[in-house]
């Protein structure tokens, strides 16, 4: 079996929506660090939510719906749940390998698809996503990978702008997308 969990994270004292989106991929990345020390388990984000109360935008919270699973018994699930537990205690549901593990292959095979597109020199630009960042960073990788594609000026902007991506270390690509993000969280 599975395991389906959810991370969360309420509104902060300051009432913005960008400190209370970084307090849960300050989460998830603990989290996913934690997981990672264990050998054979896989850790998963499939989706990230706002909820807000009856329309009123005082009172919102982020939730992650995530997804642990591990292939050998090496490992023990309560070392899995002392992984998560020491960042937040989650209830946690039993699910269908099938299920996991169908999202596990979605995702892989996403990246692949993506990587194969962008070719040898730009292919390490992609990393397996952790936060919604993750997510808009690889989700602008295939976009312009489909673009590099194009005749003129469209396929000429795209590959300008994975060249710039291979200048820049991760860290200064995830700023960027940060940045974008909180701009639209903010509005």
């Amino acid at each position: 079996m599975a395991k389906r969990f959810k991370v969360y994270a309420n509104k902060s004292s300051d009432n913005s929506k960008v400190t209370t989106a970084s307090d849960l991929r300050n989460k998830l990345n603990a989290i996913a660090s934690a997981l990672g020390t264990l050998s054979g388990v896989t850790f998963v984000v499939s989706a990230i939510h706002l909820l807000s109360q009856d329309d009123d935008e005082t009172d919102f919270q982020f939730r992650a719906i995530c997804y642990v699973h591990k292939q050998n018994r090496k490992i023990k699930w309560d070392e899995v749940y002392t992984a998560i537990n020491a960042v937040q205690a989650p209830y946690y549901e039993s699910v269908p390998i099938k299920e996991a593990q169908g999202l596990i292959d979605w995702e892989n095979e996403r990246l692949a698809d993506i990587r194969n597109r962008l070719g040898d020199h730009f292919k390490h630009l992609v990393k397996k996503p952790i936060d919604d960042v993750d997510k808009r960073i690889n989700s602008r990788l295939s976009e312009l990978a489909t673009d590099r594609t194009l005749c003129g000026w469209s396929g000429i902007l795209a590959a300008a702008r994975l060249k710039t991506l291979t200048g820049m270390s991760r860290e200064a690509i995830r700023e960027s997308a940060l940045e974008e993000i909180n701009k639209e969280l903010a509005a």
